[in-house]
């Protein structure tokens, strides 16, 4: 369901575009999108499950071939979006649906509830996106003009775990989030982060 005022034909054309890719969960062949007022129902296509209950399931991606092809699937389909100026803005592996086939996994993209059209220069949105282990650092330091590069971010953490089989920054709150991160990654400076530092002062 998408919460939209004052839907029209140029909206669900839209809805209808940026769904149109093997990797992204399609609409219903009916036609999928019935619009009301003040909301988008979106009727989608059963897919056999979710990425999350997959490696539960299955465990890791062994395979480097299998991990490369799915992992393939996965930024082809955020690259498709981001062509046509939408951000998912919540990737997890929960919103990413596995299709079992016998050539291996297809790989959806699913649930665009927290989808938004940017523009330039970016516009702010509220930070509070995002499940937090797949949260962006700038997210975290409070910087609310974000662009592609949330997904980017959160897209490799879910790669990092269908490689591991676990998560890559399991933490409870935000601060232990960007410790974990810091952690692995190194604490970041001017050199490699130009305006960092004034993102940790005003939002820290």
């Amino acid at each position: 369901i998408c919460d939209l005022p004052d839907c029209s034909d140029r909206d669900v054309a839209f809805i209808r575009m940026t769904m149109a890719h093997p990797n992204i969960v399609s609409l219903h062949a009916d036609g999928g999108v019935y619009p009301t007022r003040r909301w988008f129902y979106l009727v989608n296509e059963l897919v056999d499950t979710d990425l999350h209950a997959y490696i539960r399931e299955h465990g890791r991606f062994e395979n480097p071939q299998e991990l490369r092809n799915v992992a393939h699937q996965c930024c082809s389909a955020m690259h498709h979006c981001h062509v046509l100026r939408v951000i998912h803005r919540d990737l997890k592996p929960q919103n990413i649906l596995v299709n079992v086939t016998a050539d291996g996994p297809v790989m959806k993209i699913a649930d665009f509830g927290m989808a938004r059209v940017f523009s330039l220069p970016l516009r702010p949105y509220t930070a509070e996106v995002v499940t937090l282990w797949y949260r962006a650092i700038e997210l975290l330091l409070g910087e609310s003009r974000c662009g592609t590069g949330l997904d980017i971010w959160s897209m490799a953490c879910v790669i990092t775990e269908m490689a591991t089989g676990r998560p890559l920054f399991p933490a409870s709150t935000q601060i232990e989030m960007l410790y974990r991160i810091f952690r692995v990654l190194g604490t970041p400076t001017e050199d490699v982060w130009t305006g960092v530092s004034e993102i940790g002062r005003a939002h820290v």
